[in-house]
């Protein structure tokens, strides 16, 4: 139970934006508390609540300081469903509301019309632009009905939701057809996926669709393919598992169509044999899972890291043993130092003494990878401090997540981060078990999760078109990453291309603006001519400068001037800048 000095000080903290209550049990008292401290806390735009179930009136009570909040993303469990009625009122009227999470919603055989509630609020609500809605899958009669209300919807840009099994896939054909307002799509459920073809050749907004648990094979597929090759605005396809026989037929199937850069799918590799003697998997497998069955040879285990050692082009990785050996660990080392296009990696393995640190070294010369996870796996003081420099230096990497049930490999690695991170601006996410006290260390964890947040937030200002030398500075750093790309892709609605280009355009901008992003001067001081109308070195003046520009970064200059510095720059040394490029130097 939360004691009600905890809502108290909660209601004090006006300034929080981001609350999250998770495995908790709330009584009557401690609801009305929290209601009260919602109402006060005024910056509050994300609220995530995993708590039991609540009576009527509690949930009733609940919505109503929810909407009259400033909470902008909701995640909640399914049973605030329950009274579909009352929820699908606050929904339907809301008008800040932008995120809804809704987990758990009752099986398919137990529900009465508590979605159906949930989707006719829809007709109304016109701000909510994302719903997801983990393992809700939708009877026949549901999905029609989602159908029906997305046509009229151009609002909701993002959907999770899942088709119940047994039914076939039409409403969700339609659903595709005939909305104009998604931009992602995420389907899961068992069925065919040629079924989606010919709805996939008449959509023109879609972006992105998620196509998880569909029956894959080259051959029915393959009408799928060419209705996606026939869409324009399709920019990515995720499909579910590709059985581990045919992963080269089936990517062969994409190569023949232009497709390998569009589609992305799995092949979960059970048998390494198998696998390898799979001659046309290629080298532009995109994701690969090893996890031999039962007790393989050694040696098996060795040549699978071997030929994973090869140059293919896999952007995930993830691998299950029970035990890596050093052989083993070489390989693998060799793999991760030279790939340069895998992203997200997770391991589950034991180790021995040494090799722990050889793989650590693989992933310390590694300049691709953006997830990282170990689960299960040992670290001593001594890998924990080379993982921790390793973080210090990397610019790609944004996730890493650490889940062990021993208490001092979870201290001694997060105990290292927590002094690392101070150095590293681009990690955004740091994930553990939550049972195990490590307050103190994540505590100082999350503060520089925060702060990095902010900076990547910052840096989409200026590519946005904010000119403060602040947001300038955040875009400096992050120019490069994948992070800010993604979030700009999130923000703007653009493909990959123009939001690099539009990357591209505000660098030359902080280029040919240096001094005005930087503070040194004012944007609009207008330099006349002098008396003898002599001709202005305009475009010397500007290369010089340019020149000099190439070697700072907007960080480099500082605010206030050096303490003890009582050089002052002499009249005639001052530059003025002209409105538009002219330079005069006086």
């Amino acid at each position: 139970m939360i004691p009600k000095a905890f809502f108290t000080a909660l209601a004090t903290l006006s300034g929080l934006q981001k609350l999250a209550l998770c495995d908790v049990s709330l009584t009557r008292h401690a609801v009305a508390e929290l209601q009260l401290a919602i109402k006060e806390m005024s910056s509050l735009t994300s609220l995530e609540l995993e708590v039991r179930k609540l009576n009527p009136r509690n949930q009733s009570g609940l919505l109503d300081a929810l909407a009259d909040s400033s909470v902008a993303e909701l995640h909640l469990p399914g049973w605030c469903l329950d009274n579909g009625t009352v929820f699908a009122k606050f929904l339907a009227q809301n008008t800040k509301l932008k995120k809804l999470t809704l987990d758990y919603i009752v099986n398919e055989g137990e529900r009465t019309n508590e979605v159906l509630d949930l989707f006719g609020a829809l007709r109304t609500n016109k701000v909510l632009e994302k719903l997801y809605l983990p393992y809700c899958f939708l009877r026949p009669s549901e999905g029609r009905f989602l159908a029906q209300v997305m046509a009229e919807n151009n609002t909701l840009s993002v959907l999770q939701v899942g088709i119940a099994f047994g039914n076939e896939p039409d409403d969700f054909a339609d659903l595709i057809e005939r909305n104009g307002g998604l931009r992602e799509l995420e389907i899961e459920g068992s069925f065919l996926i040629d079924e989606l073809a010919g709805c996939i050749k008449k959509n023109t907004t879609l972006r992105k669709l998620s196509l998880q648990s569909a029956r894959i094979g080259a051959e029915r597929t393959e009408a799928f393919l060419d209705a996606l090759a026939g869409n324009e605005s399709l920019e990515l396809v995720t499909l579910g598992n590709v059985f581990e026989l045919v992963p080269g037929d089936f990517h062969e199937l994409l190569e023949q169509k232009g497709l390998e850069k569009r589609v992305h799918y799995d092949c979960y590799t059970s048998d390494p044999p198998i696998h390898t003697s799979n001659k046309r998997s290629g080298t532009n497998l995109q994701r690969v899972y090893i996890e031999p069955q039962q007790d393989p040879v050694i040696l098996v285990v060795h040549y699978m890291y071997f030929k994973l050692a090869s140059p293919f082009r896999f952007v995930e990785v993830s691998i299950r043993l029970d035990r890596l050996g050093c052989t083993s660990a070489r390989l693998l080392a060799r793999y991760l130092s030279s790939t340069e296009v895998l992203e997200s990696l997770y391991l589950t393995f034991d180790v021995n003494e040494h090799s722990m640190s050889i793989l650590l070294g693989g992933l310390r010369l590694n300049k691709s990878i953006s997830s990282l996870a170990f689960e299960d796996c040992e670290f001593t003081n001594e890998d924990a401090s080379v993982l921790g420099a390793l973080v210090k230096e990397s610019k790609t990497m944004q996730e890493i997540t650490l889940l062990s049930p021993d208490y001092s490999t979870s201290l001694a690695v997060i105990s290292e981060l927590s002094r690392c991170l101070v150095d590293n601006y681009f990690l955004l996410s740091v994930k553990t078990n939550e049972y195990l006290d490590l307050g103190e260390y994540m505590f100082e964890i999350r503060d520089k999760m925060r702060r990095n947040g902010s900076m990547l937030l910052d840096a989409v200002q200026f590519a946005m078109g904010s000119c403060t030398k602040r947001h300038a500075e955040a875009f400096e750093r992050h120019v490069e990453s994948k992070s800010l790309v993604r979030k700009l892709q999130e923000v703007t609605g653009e493909t990959e291309f123009e939001v690099r280009e539009r990357i591209k355009t505000r660098l030359r901008y902080i280029r040919y603006n240096f001094m005005t992003v930087v503070g040194v001067v004012k944007e609009k001081v207008i330099c006349k001519q002098g008396k003898r109308q002599r001709t202005l070195l305009d475009h010397i003046g500007f290369d010089n400068l340019l020149r000099v520009v190439s070697y700072l970064k907007v960080r480099d200059i500082v605010d206030e001037p050096v303490a003890g510095c009582s050089h002052a720059p002499r009249e005639q040394d001052a530059v003025a800048q002209k409105e538009g490029p002219g330079l005069e130097l006086k």
